[in-house]
């Protein structure tokens, strides 16, 4: 459990008024539909990360060196590129702004509303729900 020393200021100054803003019905401009519906990947997304060149004894380290994040994950997710990577709306919760990326020079993931981040190991765990182990015997036989 995290503490914070700082206080976010109140909705409003009362519960009861807080309870009426939260409540109250708000419209959402329809450019903003607009802009959600031109999100699309305009060409294939390209990585900028490096495998390594060496060898490795770990199973684990070989499946990571075998592909990168970004290739792997846009398999899955519907990505935009950016500078830094690429955004796309996150797989695992209902996702209506893209909260998900992908560093492709730090070459892991991230949902930056809460659902965790990592590698390629990392995101097929969350996605079929399993444990280290047996995501390294499914991602062994699917990337060989």
């Amino acid at each position: 459990m995290v503490s914070s020393t700082r206080m976010d200021p109140p909705l409003a100054p009362t519960i009861r008024r807080q309870i009426d803003a939260l409540s109250a019905l708000q419209v959402v401009p329809q450019a903003s539909f607009e802009a959600f519906r031109s999100y699309a990947p305009s060409e294939p997304l390209k990585t900028a990360y490096e495998r390594p060149s060496e060898s490795t004894d770990m199973l684990s380290e070989r499946i990571k060196a075998s592909i990168t994040v970004l290739e792997f994950v846009s398999q899955y997710v519907d990505l935009k590129q950016i500078g830094s990577g690429a955004i796309g709306r996150c797989p695992f919760h209902v996702d209506c702004n893209p909260s998900f990326g992908v560093n492709d020079r730090g070459n892991y993931w991230n949902c930056f509303a809460g659902c965790g981040g990592g590698s390629v190991i990392d995101f097929w765990m969350k996605g079929r729900k399993i444990e280290f182990a047996e995501a390294i015997k499914e991602l062994a036989r699917l990337l060989s």
